[in-house]
């Protein structure tokens, strides 16, 4: 779901779901929220890189006490950035 939007969106680098040994189900809303607050930071600071940018995004969702879920690595740890591209 992520990549099919990073790659629709045309970014250079792609936001990735890792399958690991532990082959983690993705959680959609956790993806969505991921997604759409890595490329909101990266567009409200165009300088930010894309790991940082979704670095920021991962700790803003672990911070959240809206539910002691959020600070389970389950829903934000199996994200990764693929290609960091040129630097800025």
């Amino acid at each position: 779901m992520a990549v099919d939007f990073v790659l629709q969106a045309g970014s250079s680098a792609a936001l990735s779901v890792i399958r690991a040994c532990s082959h983690w189900s993705v959680d959609s809303e956790a993806a969505t929220r991921l997604t759409t607050s890595t490329f909101a930071a990266m567009k409200a600071d165009p300088k930010l890189g894309h790991a940082a940018a979704l670095r920021n995004a991962m700790l803003a969702y672990m911070n959240d006490t809206g539910s002691p879920l959020n600070a389970y690595p389950g829903f934000w740890g199996p994200f990764s950035v693929i290609g960091e591209g040129a630097a800025r």
